[in-house]
């Protein structure tokens, strides 16, 4: 981590993609059913990884626990209304 934080910080943070599709392509070597076909291909999957991390992670709070999901219950009245 040491060591990849000035040239992360100067990438604006797109190195981590690079690391993360350097590691995926290391994970294919070595689980049998798991394959990557290139680099960009790495690259790709690095971006969705971090996309679906980035999306499960925004429904745990500070705590660590699941935020539950909050909308507005809206019915209509009698008088054709909403409330």
């Amino acid at each position: 981590m040491v060591h990849t934080l000035p040239i992360n910080n100067l990438s604006l943070k797109l190195f981590t993609l690079i690391i993360n599709a350097v590691l995926l392509m290391m994970v294919s070597g070595v689980i049998s059913g798991f394959t990557v076909h290139g680099f960009w291909s790495a690259v790709f999957g690095s971006v969705l990884i971090s996309i679906v991390s980035w999306f499960l992670s925004s429904f745990i709070n500070d705590q660590g626990r699941m935020e539950s999901i909050r909308y507005i219950n809206v019915k209509k009245g009698d008088d054709d209304r909403w409330k």
